[in-house]
């Protein structure tokens, strides 16, 4: 062998070793906590996501009820009264940050119908 090839050889074996201890730190390494951690882990979060989608089901075909009906403000103004008392039921039993946050935009799309048949 010549002293190129030799000097090729060892460097590539530095390389690769270099790399291997890196990696294998670099899986040793406990993973950073996410932002918002959770007393409930993993598990009780898709639960909690799964409950909430149930909830919002019923909360989003009570308000799409009193926006189908915004044409007439006579049936409008009733579908308005239940949509609030069912987002004001199901509040509750909402419990992700999501789900707040999508509750709370119903309730918005709420005021604007009632703006609009007051």
């Amino acid at each position: 062998m010549t002293v190129r090839k030799r000097i090729s050889v060892r460097s590539t074996v530095a390389l690769s070793t270099v790399l291997a201890l890196v990696g294998v730190v670099a899986c040793r390494q406990t993973p950073t906590p996410s932002a918002s951690p959770s007393a409930r882990g993993l598990a009780g979060d898709v639960v909690a996501a799964a409950q909430d989608s149930a909830a919002l089901r019923e909360a989003v075909a009570a308000v799409n009820a009193a926006v189908r009906a915004l044409p007439d403000c006579d049936q409008a103004g009733p579908a308005l009264a239940t949509a609030r008392q069912r987002i004001d039921e199901l509040t509750p039993r909402v419990t992700t940050v999501a789900g707040q946050t999508s509750l709370a935009s119903l309730r918005q799309q709420l005021d604007r119908v009632s703006q609009a048949c007051p």
